[in-house]
């Protein structure tokens, strides 16, 4: 199955705009992965998303005017990080209610 990344990336960035908080941004993220798992990405692809999100938003992070924004950007980041040394992220993921 194929992740449309820039879509995704899109679809996170404005996202990110309507939250404020750890919780919300982490949300997100959570649903987003949901919908991959549930279109079929595998382990793999998942994991390529999530880095591709995570970089994609470093640098966004340097260039970003708004602090509110950029500090959602950092929570998605620290989020991601976390989930990758997670060994079982997606039975994990499947117990988080969002």
């Amino acid at each position: 199955m194929h992740i449309d990344i820039d879509h995704e990336k899109k679809l996170i960035r404005e996202a990110l705009k309507q939250v404020s908080g750890y919780m919300g941004c982490e949300k997100i993220i959570i649903q987003r992965i949901r919908m991959q798992v549930e279109n079929g990405a595998d382990d793999s692809n998942i994991e390529n998303y999530v880095k591709s999100i995570a970089s994609h938003l470093e640098t966004l992070t340097d260039t970003c005017g708004d602090a509110n924004v950029q500090m959602n950007y950092r929570y998605v980041i620290g989020f991601i990080n976390t989930l990758l040394r997670t060994p079982s992220w997606k039975n994990w993921m499947q117990t988080i209610e969002v």
